[in-house]
């Protein structure tokens, strides 16, 4: 998955004309139940079987 995936898609959502930026940032879930945000990655590969969820958000309206 890459931003422009992304991008895409929140672009279909009404009222959004215009996507400045989007950055993903991998996040794994361990055993204790603990979230770990990852550094910055420019694409995001998924497993066959995987799941992709969304952890965080920064939407800046202007």
């Amino acid at each position: 998955m890459f931003p422009a995936d992304v991008m895409a898609v929140v672009l279909t959502v009404p009222g959004v004309s215009f996507v400045r930026s989007v950055r993903l940032f991998p996040v794994t879930y361990d055993e204790r139940r603990q979230f770990t945000l990852a550094t910055e990655a420019t694409e995001i590969r998924l497993p066959p079987q995987g799941v992709v969820t969304s952890y965080q958000h920064l939407i800046i309206n202007e």
